[in-house]
């Protein structure tokens, strides 16, 4: 192992991940947001894979994808604002929504049987969480 992973090895992921069926990304991204590795997320380790990848989106998808995405959930989004404070807004309403509704025994961190079942309920929350991640289905369409 190089320990860096090649332009092919990512293709390669990101189509097996973009045919994977909604519950299947969002074990995925459970484990993407585990920065840890402690079988919990708690909302610092949400937040900064939430920035990080509105942000990707918004390199990959002509600049404005989040503000057309999550303009009516945030009002105090404005054109104006920069790519890293856009980021930021989308980040911290999407880890506080979500905590919100799937830390179901309020101890501040998420495990994965919660958010698997916060997920399922398939509510605004989940969906709005999902509008994140196009990028799951844009590699295995363009490359």
């Amino acid at each position: 192992r190089s320990g860096s992973v090649s332009y092919a090895e990512m293709e390669k992921f990101t189509k097996m991940l973009a045919r994977a069926n909604s519950r299947e990304k969002a074990q995925f991204v459970f484990k993407m947001a585990d920065i840890d590795n402690s079988g919990n997320i708690d909302k610092e380790e949400l937040c900064i894979l939430l920035k990080a990848t509105v942000l990707s989106c918004d390199k990959l998808f002509d600049g404005d994808y989040s503000m057309k995405t999550f303009k009516d959930a945030i009002p105090s989004l404005e054109t104006c604002m920069s790519g890293e404070r856009i980021s930021s807004e989308i980040g911290n309403y999407l880890t506080e929504n979500i905590f919100e509704s799937a830390d179901l025994d309020g101890n501040g961190q998420i495990d994965c049987k919660e958010f698997m079942k916060w997920f399922d309920r398939d509510d605004d929350s989940a969906k709005r969480f999902l509008a994140v991640f196009p990028l799951f289905g844009s590699f295995a369409r363009e490359h």
